[in-house]
């Protein structure tokens, strides 16, 4: 079995919203919206879990990878870990 190691993956996601504004029709407005993330996962180097991160948020946000700004990438330890539903799963797996 591979050795998988624990990334936290922090950065940002840039996705334009339309509004619809008032309740009017026909006038919509354009929002430019960010969010924030830090993310805790899995993986056996840092640039499978880039991918991973791109095509997680991509589905969930529908942004393009270029809409995702990733600020750190940095491993962990299990005592670091905050992400309770990844605690259980490696504990179980060990």
């Amino acid at each position: 079995m591979v050795n998988k190691k624990i990334f936290r993956v922090e950065g940002i996601i840039k996705k334009t919203v339309i509004l619809n504004k008032a309740g009017k029709e026909g006038v919509d407005t354009k929002s430019k919206v960010i969010y924030k993330f830090s993310k805790e996962i899995l993986g056996t180097s840092k640039e499978e879990v880039l991918e991973s991160i791109y095509s997680f948020f991509g589905s969930i946000y529908k942004v393009k990878r270029k809409n995702i700004e990733i600020m750190k990438v940095e491993e962990i330890n299990e005592e670091e870990l905050k992400d309770k539903i990844l605690k259980k799963f490696l504990k179980i797996w060990k």
